[in-house]
């Protein structure tokens, strides 16, 4: 009702018949464009019972008949309706929010400065809270400008704050990068100075730092630039880690590797295992006279220690009989290469050659026994239980004697 009261409201210095308004017209203000019966109860009320509005007959109508409006029964009603209007909408926040409209929208047609428009909140109340559909050409006008000023001021200072974000960003991951940066410097200058045991957790550090892309060049600038073998030698360990296999330099430095690098050397290779393997091999195929058989030995067991037994299995044979030149070498350069036992048990298990078996086990009982863990221990003398039960000789014989030397039980052959 009050919506239909509203619209019945003159302007100011109109009088009543200013506002004289259709029946179809003040059943929309009054929301009941749906409910035809109860719009006639409503204006019955008004009329008859109130006395608050009064019909109109005119002859306007599409086909001359005559049509019914209503206007404001009397003038002196229009002040104390619309007080109460008022005060009936300030009860609501629709109503606060309609009359924000209505204000902002009558300054707004007398002076048209942006400071006169609602801000932001204000816009967003009245959005929320207000028809749109019974906005007057006033009220639509200053929305829309209002929405265009507040759309380009956000979005300028939306913009300058992504634009302050990524320099801010920017300055922080440069800041991370140099921070990196000099976290693998000291990393790399560490790892350049040691070898042996310390090799593989100067590597473990650089792999924790997750940024190979930053280690991996600055990696290969020092491998390239470095003259100090050792310096070198190290650089190419961690190279192999980060993808880049120096092959052709790890082999040639198998002659003076020392005891406590030969670990490295066969993890950096097995990263390119195939690879690798070709590259021994060829290596070993120029070894043809007698002051190149420890190298032949050497190369064959960096090949072992990466899963190949072919090249062992040429150390310790010539044209399908063993060796024993070559094959003794073989088992004293044995224990100075640290493999990976449990990836070596795996690499002969399978194999059927006896030279090759009998020269792994007289190789393993050179180690003292204490240096063997006992998972290892029990791991090779399970797989030296199945080779004593072969028929040939030196197998037998090299499996009783490792046996021996860990002080371990010989293993009894089968009942026939």
């Amino acid at each position: 009702m009050r919506g239909l009261l509203s619209a019945l409201l003159p302007s100011s210095g109109t009088d009543i018949k200013g506002s004289l308004q259709s029946t179809e017209s003040l059943q929309k203000a009054a929301d009941y464009e749906q409910k035809p019966r109860e719009i006639q109860d409503l204006m019955e009320i008004l009329d008859k019972h109130l006395r608050l509005i009064t019909p109109v007959e005119d002859s306007n109508g599409v086909d001359g008949s005559a049509t019914r409006s209503y206007q404001l029964a009397h003038d002196y009603m229009v002040p104390s309706l619309r007080d109460w209007l008022t005060q009936k909408q300030r009860e609501t926040k629709k109503g606060r929010a309609e009359l924000k409209l209505a204000e902002r929208a009558a300054v707004w047609s007398a002076n048209q400065e942006n400071k006169q428009l609602p801000s932001l909140v204000e816009w967003l109340q009245i959005r929320r809270l207000t028809d749109m559909k019974r906005w007057t050409a006033a009220e639509q006008s200053l929305m829309q400008r209002a929405a265009r000023v507040h759309a380009r001021n956000w979005g300028s200072s939306i913009l300058s704050v992504l634009i302050l974000g990524g320099i801010i960003g920017y300055l922080f991951q440069q800041q991370s990068l140099r921070s990196q940066q000099e976290k693998i410097t000291v990393a790399l200058d560490s790892l350049q100075k040691t070898l042996g045991p310390a090799v593989p957790v100067n590597i473990e550090k650089l792999l924790e730092m997750k940024r190979p892309n930053l280690v991996r060049p600055d990696l290969a600038n020092r491998f390239t630039a470095a003259s100090e073998p050792r310096e070198k030698l190290s650089l190419a360990f961690a190279l192999a880690n980060f993808g880049q296999v120096e092959a052709d330099y790890l082999i040639s430095q198998i002659d003076a590797i020392e005891d406590r690098d030969t670990a490295n050397l066969v993890d950096a290779l097995r990263h390119d295992s195939a690879g690798s393997i070709a590259k021994l091999r060829q290596a070993a195929s120029t070894c043809s006279t007698p002051e190149l058989q420890r190298r032949k030995v050497r190369l064959a067991l960096a090949a072992l220690g990466i899963g190949d037994t072919g090249l062992p299995i040429d150390a310790c044979e010539f044209e399908g009989r063993p060796d024993h030149g070559l094959r003794t070498l073989f088992i004293d350069e044995f224990p100075r290469w640290e493999l990976d036992r449990t990836a070596l048990v795996a690499t002969v298990k399978d194999t059927s050659n006896p030279a090759l078996r009998s020269a792994v086990c007289l190789g393993l009982g050179q180690i003292p026994a204490k240096q063997i863990s006992n998972d290892d221990k029990t791991r090779i003398a399970e797989l030296a239980t199945t080779w004593y039960s072969l028929p040939d000789s030196s197998t037998h014989s090299a499996v009783a004697w490792l046996m021996r030397q860990w002080e371990l039980p010989e293993p009894t052959l089968p009942d026939a």
